[in-house]
């Protein structure tokens, strides 16, 4: 019940941030945006082993961003793998493949000049292979997760001043820079799960071919996925962004077989304006 209770409640600020917006303002910019970042990462599936996992992490992200002063809306996609080690001896690898596509509308009570607060939906689904050679009838598992999220984001604009000084034969320069400083936040109103009914067989001595493909379905668990980042506009209409991320999803105890993984990753990205 409380967690029916909490979807009610956030579709409510879902609705809430679209009876909010103003009229579209008629000049959007257009990015193509590439990531590229390294992290450390954990990673548990009791249905493979009971050990914690931990290790690097390398994630890669292509996407497409629409963006003006009133709303936004984009699609991206996600890969990342992770090598983890357990007890110094045993190595799993992980790989995740997520997408999403989001549209959110800024919301004038919660802004002010130059700080802007956007909220609204984000829809995703993601994609879970791991390998793990140490467990033979266990070593190859898929998981599919999809989720509906209320996501927020706070920006504040600012222009770093032009600076200069003659220094003897020298004149330092330092041209002004536009930047944003941006936190967003996914809040989960929404989660599926479809994970194995039964623990994975691949080279195991299971021969029923339904019980090694059998899969359970439910509601539940928990995703957060937060990003910190500061971008930098360049005078040809591009941006370089810095930025920090964490996410973390945990199937919990609906799960015959709970799966937790986290990460934290340094991310770098480009956005090409294509118009």
């Amino acid at each position: 019940m409380k967690y029916f209770r909490s979807c009610r409640i956030a579709a409510i600020l879902l609705i809430a941030s679209f009876s909010a917006a103003e009229e579209f303002p008629k000049l959007s910019r257009h990015y193509l945006h590439l990531d590229m970042g390294a992290a450390y990462g954990n990673f548990r599936d009791t249905g493979t082993s009971p050990l914690r996992y931990q290790g690097f992490t390398a994630a890669s992200t292509a996407g497409f961003l629409s963006a003006n002063p009133e709303f936004r809306w984009g699609l991206r996609t996600d890969i990342f793998y992770t090598a983890g080690i357990a007890a110094n001896a045993y190595l799993l690898h992980s790989f995740y493949c997520a997408s999403d596509v989001f549209y959110l509308r800024r919301i004038p009570p919660l802004s002010a000049k130059g700080l802007d607060f956007f909220a609204g939906p984000a829809l995703s689904g993601l994609t879970a292979f791991t390998i793990n050679d140490a467990y033979q009838n266990a070593m190859v598992n898929v998981d599919i997760f999809s989720g509906l999220f209320l996501r927020s984001q706070l920006q504040y604009a600012f222009k770093r001043p032009e600076w200069g000084k003659k220094l003897a034969f020298l004149r330092l320069q330092r041209p002004a820079r536009d930047y944003v400083l941006a936190f967003r936040l996914d809040i989960p109103v929404l989660r599926l799960n479809i994970r194995p009914e039964f623990p994975y067989v691949l080279n195991g001595t299971q021969t029923d071919i339904e019980k090694i493909f059998s899969r359970h379905f439910f509601a539940g668990g928990l995703q957060l996925q937060s990003r910190l980042g500061l971008t930098r506009f360049l005078k040809n209409g591009n941006a370089i962004e810095t930025a920090y991320v964490w996410e973390m999803i945990s199937t919990g105890r609906r799960d015959i077989y709970l799966l937790e993984s986290a990460r934290h990753a340094l991310v770098f990205a480009f956005y090409f304006r294509l118009n």
